[in-house]
C-alpha cells in the first residue's frame, strides 16, 4: 500500500520551495520592502489597497512570516525579521519609494485595520514613525526639479555676468559709431 502522506508532505514542501523562489524573485526586484500589519481588513479594503499600489508600482503580498525569512535570507531585508510576527503582509515598492510609502500612509489614516510595521527603503531599515516621516516627502520628481533649479540659478547668474561687459562694449560701440554718423 502506498503511503500518501509521504507524497501530501513533499508537494507541500516543493509548492513552499516555489512560494520561497517567487518572494526572492519579488525581493531581488523592488527597490522597497515594507512590512504592514492587516489584521482586520476587509477584502473590500484590501482590494483598494492593492489598486492603490499598483498606481505606483507596488503590491501587496501575503505570506506565511517564515517563507519571507527564508527569502530575505542573505538580503539587507533580513533586517525585518524582527518584526515579522502577526499577520503581515509584505508591500513590494518596485518604482518610487517615497510614493508607495505615501501610499500605504495615506491609507492607514483612511483604514485603522492597517498597521506600518518597518520598512526597508533603498537600503536602510526604518520602523513605523520613520516610515511616516518619509511618506511626508514630496516626490522624487519634485525634489529633482528643485535641486536642478538650484544648479541652475546660480549658472544663470555666472553666465550673465560674463556676458554684462561684452553687451556694454558693444552699446558703447554703437553709440560711438551713432555719435559719428550724426556728426557726419
Amino acid at each position: 500500500m502506498r503511503d500518501y502522506t509521504m507524497d501530501l508532505n513533499k508537494a507541500q514542501y516543493v509548492k513552499k520551495a516555489e512560494q520561497v523562489d517567487e518572494l526572492k524573485a519579488k525581493l531581488d526586484r523592488c527597490k522597497s520592502t515594507v512590512l504592514v500589519e492587516y489584521r482586520g481588513m476587509t477584502v473590500k479594503e484590501t482590494t483598494e489597497l492593492r489598486s492603490r499600489l499598483r498606481k505606483v508600482d507596488a503590491e501587496l503580498s501575503v505570506a506565511k512570516n517564515t517563507l519571507v525569512k527564508r527569502a530575505a535570507t542573505g538580503t539587507g531585508v533580513s533586517q525585518l525579521d524582527p518584526f515579522l510576527e502577526g499577520p503581515t503582509a509584505v508591500v513590494f515598492a518596485y518604482g518610487d519609494s517615497v510614493a508607495a510609502v505615501k501610499s500605504l500612509s495615506d491609507f492607514t489614516r483612511e483604514s485603522k485595520n492597517l498597521i506600518l510595521k518597518a520598512g526597508y527603503v533603498e537600503g536602510r531599515l526604518y520602523e513605523s514613525d520613520q516610515l511616516k516621516e518619509i511618506a511626508k516627502m514630496p516626490p522624487r520628481e519634485q525634489i529633482i526639479g528643485a535641486l536642478l533649479g538650484a544648479l541652475q540659478g546660480p549658472a544663470a547668474n555666472l553666465i550673465g555676468m560674463i556676458q554684462a561687459p561684452i553687451s556694454q562694449l558693444v552699446f558703447t560701440l554703437q553709440a560711438i559709431a551713432e555719435k559719428e554718423q550724426e556728426a557726419a
